[in-house]
């Protein structure tokens, strides 16, 4: 069953075995194996297509840095050469379909929520709060380096790879830290959590 609407899309009619719950909560791994090196790959290779066209000597401007940033992230975002909303679902949810028919029909309403609005808009705030992450470090750096209102390339470089080693760091300095206060992340795991505990069998 496929449902446009997510609340929707979380009801189930019947109350999952334990084995089922821990086949569906073992797809995580798939993420964190393959999902997320396929996305640090991406990430790299828009990172590379965008910088590697400007030379090393070149003096950049704080409006050219943003301009850059700008498009790494218009880039991550889009499709290309057709400029829709790039899907991430092939990140999160294999493509092999399981025979068990609770499991696939558990599987399809994970679908449903990943090309839901409500999840769209989770993307956009997360990342909202990355370029801002990055955006900030990147002027400090500007700030700290440039010479007569410019900086050459060559010098953003070390400040970037910092601010890299700086989105895993545990503190208040962290991206991660930052993304605890991103509202709808907190909205839609609510809402999947209190879904599948309504589908759960007691322990």
């Amino acid at each position: 069953r496929r449902s446009s609407d997510l609340a929707d899309g979380m009801e189930t009619s019947t109350i999952l075995p334990r084995h089922t719950q821990e086949t569906y909560l073992s797809l995580s791994e798939y993420f964190r194996a393959d999902g997320l090196r396929d996305l640090v790959d991406e990430v790299n290779a828009v990172c590379e297509r965008e910088l590697n066209e400007i030379p090393l000597n070149a003096r950049l401007s704080s409006d050219d840095v943003m301009g850059v940033v700008a498009a790494v992230r218009a880039a991550l975002e889009l499709e290309t050469p057709s400029d829709v909303p790039r899907s991430w679902t092939g990140l999160v949810v294999p493509s092999a379909v399981p025979a068990d028919d609770r499991l696939r029909e558990l599987i399809l309403e994970t679908i449903d929520i990943l090309e839901s609005e409500r999840f769209a808009a989770v993307v956009s705030e997360t990342l909202d709060c990355a370029f801002d992450f990055l955006s900030a470090g990147i002027s400090t750096a500007i700030e700290r380096a440039q010479c007569g209102g410019v900086i050459p390339f060559a010098k953003l470089i070390p400040s970037m790879a910092n601010l890299s080693n700086r989105v895993l760091a545990a503190g208040e300095d962290g991206l991660l830290k930052r993304l605890e206060g991103v509202s709808s992340v907190d909205e839609l795991s609510s809402l999947v959590y209190c879904s599948f505990n309504e589908t759960s069998v007691p322990a």
